[in-house]
């Protein structure tokens, strides 16, 4: 079993659920253009426990791609323009999984332009590389009825139980909140 899956050059828009679901190891997503999706535009995410689908994600590299104006309607535990080892349909604790079931993540020389929410959203992964990406007007907004352990969402990316991650030179601009790193299983 040495699954292997490489998309390049690829524009997707008005998906209703998500632009992509990927559930395998050895990913390579490049020079791709993200437009308008209703919720995540990318989704990495180990459905075995509730829809007994593929495991979670390993080596997986994506680069110089545009993310624009996704998640633009779902509710915050769905939206983002990347979204790595959610739970199934939710972002709150009871759903992330434990550290290190997600690997080897790079995530280089994006572009994510107006988002709602964060432009990316980790949790449960073991060696994460976020280098080199530029985040414009990602404001995470504040909503009505937004509890406290929601705040973290105001920020362009959301770190949740990660080991050995690496944030260097990310440009954001209309946010000054650039990352917040949490445990919430520990």
């Amino acid at each position: 079993f040495y699954p292997k899956l490489h998309i390049k050059d690829c524009s997707v828009s008005g998906s209703r659920a998500r632009g992509m679901l990927i559930k395998t190891h050895h990913v390579m997503i490049e020079d791709c253009y993200f437009y308008g999706t209703s919720g995540a535009a990318l989704c990495a995410a180990c459905g075995v426990g509730k829809w007994s689908e593929m495991g979670p994600v390993q080596d997986m590299t994506i680069q110089n791609c545009v993310f624009e104006e996704c998640g633009i309607t779902c509710d915050r535990s769905q939206a983002a323009g990347i979204v790595i080892g959610a739970g199934p349909g939710s972002w709150r604790r009871e759903y992330i999984e434990e550290t290190g079931v997600f690997g080897d993540i790079t995530l280089f020389n994006n572009k994510f332009i107006n988002f709602r929410d964060p432009a990316i959203f980790a949790a449960a992964t073991k060696g994460l590389l976020i280098k080199g990406n530029e985040m414009i007007n990602c404001f995470g907004e504040p909503r009505e009825g937004m509890e406290e352990e929601d705040e973290m969402y105001t920020y362009n990316t959301v770190i949740v139980d990660c080991e050995d991650v690496v944030y260097e030179g990310n440009r954001h601009i209309g946010n000054e909140k650039d990352i917040i790193q949490v445990n919430i299983n520990s």
